[in-house]
């Protein structure tokens, strides 16, 4: 399996699903896409010596055997989660379809032990190169009269390290540009991600809070000045709109928990708080521009939005 894997699997799947996760349609039927993913990073769930399930509150831990499994399928972890980060910033995260996806990727990479397995596989791959030579020398050197060729004396990071390298550039070549998915730039997409989650939970809740106020029997899109059908006879209306109320708490729910998650795998803390506090402001903005039934072309307030800017002022 640890030869044929790689050779077989890891190559066509990996350039599958990066064509995949740029190219396919933004919408919930990227959902086939993405458990496929995710199963792949996770053999532990289907070894035959699997341990118990933990609880939802309580994820099992990741044990350190899969280490190496997690190292030498680098960039399944890392680029395929840095290129998830950026197609995620694009979608409408007030659907629970694509809420749910979210929260999905984030409950899973935030299992115990795994980002840690993950930041050791990419300092092992940005290892200096000029390390390996210098102790595979050592490691080739002839032996003692009570040593071997093969002395387990020299430290098992330089084979790490090898393999890690040679994963990467076997499927990204030799001057590929790797961005860690825990150096500043994957970091600014995921405070990003954050910011575009404490909007559409706001978003979320102002449509909640329209409805609430609706007479029975008018659908969400009404109220922000769309019917289910527009102009040119598609359909317009989406998961909200056919779900209800039960929809925005799905939404909400999601949506909370890959926030909570993220600050987990990434340990944000003060950062993610004074993101959401700098947010609220920004949901409210967005709420005031809800607008009556015809006139969103011409951006006027609703009857709701009016009391909210005079409430502010």
């Amino acid at each position: 399996k640890r030869a044929a894997v790689p050779r077989f699997v890891q190559q066509k799947l990996y350039l599958f699903l990066q064509h995949c996760f740029g190219h396919w349609p933004l919408d919930a039927s990227f959902r086939a896409v993405l458990e496929m993913w995710l199963s792949y990073l996770q053999p532990w769930r289907y070894a035959p010596d699997k341990q118990a399930p933990g609880s939802d509150s309580q994820p099992r831990c990741v044990s350190e055997k899969w280490a190496p499994f997690v190292q030498e399928n680098l960039l399944m972890y890392t680029k395929l989660f840095v290129g998830f980060l950026n197609r995620a910033l694009r979608t409408d995260l007030v659907s629970p379809k694509h809420a749910l996806m979210v929260f999905r990727v984030a409950k899973v990479f935030a299992q115990p032990n795994l980002a840690e397995m993950i930041q050791k596989g990419e300092q092992l791959f940005l290892e200096p190169e000029l390390v390996i030579p210098h102790r595979q020398h050592r490691l080739f050197t002839a032996p003692t009269f009570t040593g071997s060729f093969l002395s387990p004396w020299p430290p098992a990071v330089t084979d790490a390290s090898f393999k890690v390298k040679s994963h990467v550039y076997s499927l990204e070549g030799q001057d590929c540009k790797y961005t860690p998915m825990f150096g500043p730039e994957a970091r600014t997409l995921v405070l990003r991600l954050a910011q575009l989650i404490t909007q559409a939970k706001h978003t979320a809740k102002s449509i909640s809070d329209q409805c609430a106020e609706s007479p029975a029997g008018h659908s969400f899109l009404s109220w922000l000045g769309f019917s289910s059908m527009d102009t040119n006879g598609s359909y317009t209306a989406n998961d909200l709109d056919e779900m209800g109320q039960d929809s925005v708490r799905k939404t909400d729910e999601y949506l909370e928990k890959a926030l909570e998650y993220l600050r987990q795998i990434f340990r944000f803390a003060g950062q993610m708080a004074a993101l959401c506090s700098r947010d609220d402001f920004l949901g409210s903005f967005c709420r005031y521009h809800l607008t009556e039934p015809g006139l969103a072309s011409r951006h006027l307030l609703s009857p709701v939005g009016r009391r909210q800017v005079a409430g502010h002022t």
